[in-house]
């Protein structure tokens, strides 16, 4: 599953109840033509799903079914509109500690 970035806001639901959309901002261009390219394989490539992943800036995973993405070269911007979107942070079982007798 592709990470494509960071988001710079936490997915919600707009008036409507679908999901708003999401921009991904690249420090450069090259990670932007780099995420473009990874943004082309999920939406575009034969067999593929849609699915892909972000993250907050807290660090907290999103996975994405997305339907469609813009992008905007000047400012290396790429939007992008899920159609669905599940929390993915995967949080490891805590160890219980065995008592002792």
């Amino acid at each position: 599953m592709e990470t494509l970035g960071i988001i710079t806001q936490k997915p919600n639901l707009n008036k409507s109840g679908n999901w708003g959309y999401l921009d991904i901002c690249f420090d450069n261009s090259d990670e932007f033509n780099e995420a473009t390219s990874k943004l082309m394989n999920i939406l575009y490539k034969t067999n593929a799903e849609g699915k892909c992943l972000v993250s907050d800036e807290k660090g907290n995973k999103f996975l994405l079914d997305l339907v469609h993405s813009t992008f905007d070269t000047k400012n290396n911007i790429i939007r992008i509109f899920p159609n669905s979107c599940q929390n993915y942070n995967i949080e490891k079982p805590k160890k219980e500690k065995s008592q002792k007798k």
